[in-house]
């Protein structure tokens, strides 16, 4: 077997993902100008929750945002026709990642994945073939890819679907009570019969899904158990479009699978079209050189441990939060929270209540409420702009959460203010519990 950087593989693949990705790029923007919620819900309210270590990444002022929105789609239609392709890729991307990075209440696994997709597309030699930037580049140094960036294409997706099914290894889930409480019930008992309560439809789902994400990319990448994968990937995502009503993740990740077919699909779909809309032939073969597969090594390295290290963290990261972010958890479980921050003026003893969701967007404060750092840089917050006035004040939490229809558990230490307590940057808060009350 040859290494991947050594293996010839057409090109057709990468320019359908470099025209959908330049596609994407045109379309989304038009949205958050028609409807401005979308985009700066958090700019609105003037409140911003960034990630640890992100402190310094801001909004641009005044309209910036909707010129980097404007840039965006210039960059999209670059993308698309290849023109310039690694500088409007490397923006695309730049782009995605700083808006992705802007607050981390708005964190979703699906822009995560665009985000690292879109710069793996920005690395790739996707220009090369059907491109403005293939007639410029000298027939030296075309060439296929070598089968590396294939190999990393799965592997970021095959991570996602492994990730998630790891996810489900939790006993909440694998009992069905996630389940129970995720899916409507009026669909539960349409799905259950004489011989299966509403109940044990949900663990039947609960378990059906555990297998999926875990057997679903080995099945895709063999060719023996391809089609029979395929059905089921139709299945499982139709099913979920329909019964959770998602509008893009379904159909998102069915085209992405793409990526398990023989690299050159899209020439043998086009095979018996008309001569103008067949795809012209790839390259002659370049190896890539070594350096990109250490890159490529170390990237599969890291991939592969962020998600796992909420494993390494004490109690609950379902619960706590800590670990839980960038672990391909999708849908793995159902968080309520309310948060209250109670403060208090240290010179007068005068005391505030007030609802930590306070100004911001729903979708912003569904998060938050539920967030030990949000929580946390919230009341630091408060604490820095009371200084300002000339006040001290202390920061109290009265926070309770519910996971997957447990009791509502008192989340933040009451008694610990927050405006003076520290956040580690790894593991656990001490002023945090660890675990939700156990099921009556």
């Amino acid at each position: 077997m040859h290494p991947p950087n050594r293996v010839p593989v057409d090109l057709a693949w990468l320019v359908v993902l470099r025209v959908a990705a330049g596609l994407g790029a045109l379309v989304v923007p038009p949205l958050f100008w028609r409807w401005p919620h979308l985009f700066d819900g958090f700019l609105s309210s003037g409140i911003q929750i960034p990630y640890p270590l992100l402190y310094w990444i801001v909004p641009l002022p005044g309209f910036g945002m909707r010129l980097l929105l404007l840039l965006c789609m210039i960059a999209g239609l670059a993308v698309i026709l290849g023109l310039c392709y690694r500088i409007a890729a490397l923006v695309l991307f730049a782009i995605l990642s700083y808006h992705f990075l802007l607050d981390s209440s708005y964190y979703q696994s699906t822009t995560y994945l665009l985000v690292l997709l879109t710069g793996l597309l920005a690395l790739s030699p996707a220009h090369h073939l059907l491109a403005f930037d293939a007639q410029r580049i000298p027939p030296a140094q075309r060439g296929r890819s070598s089968g590396l960036f294939l190999a990393l294409f799965r592997f970021q997706l095959a991570a996602v679907y492994f990730f998630a099914g790891i996810a489900k290894l939790d006993a909440d889930w694998l009992a069905g009570h996630t389940l129970s409480v995720m899916v409507p019930q009026q669909r539960l008992v349409a799905m259950s019969s004489s011989l299966l309560s509403p109940h044990g439809a949900a663990v039947v789902m609960s378990w059906l899904g555990l297998w999926f994400d875990l057997l679903i990319a080995p099945g895709l990448l063999l060719r023996r158990t391809r089609t029979f994968a395929i059905g089921a990937l139709l299945l499982f995502h139709l099913h979920n479009a329909h019964t959770f009503r998602l509008a893009h993740l379904p159909w998102g990740m069915l085209f992405l699978a793409t990526v398990f077919l023989e690299p050159d699909w899209p020439r043998r779909l086009l095979k018996y079209t008309p001569h103008w809309l067949k795809l012209p032939p790839s390259p002659p073969f370049r190896a890539t050189p070594r350096w990109a597969v250490v890159v490529a090594v170390l990237y599969c390295a890291v991939q592969t441990a962020v998600p796992l290290r909420k494993w390494f963290y004490p109690g609950n990261a379902y619960f706590t939060e800590c670990g839980f972010p960038f672990s391909w958890a999708m849908r793995s479980r159902v968080k309520s929270s309310f948060t209250q921050l109670l403060i208090v003026d240290k010179q007068t003893g005068q005391k505030e209540l007030i609802p930590l969701s306070r100004g911001m967007h729903n979708m912003q404060a569904r998060r938050a409420q539920g967030d030990p750092h949000a929580i946390w840089w919230l009341s630091q917050q408060l604490a820095t702009q009371a200084r300002r006035s000339g006040r001290h004040i202390a920061v109290y939490a009265r926070s309770e959460v519910t996971l997957n229809g447990s009791p509502f558990t008192p989340f933040v230490a009451p008694d610990v203010d927050l405006s003076q307590a520290d956040f580690p940057l790894l593991g656990v808060p001490s002023w945090l519990t660890l675990q939700p009350l156990p099921r009556k």
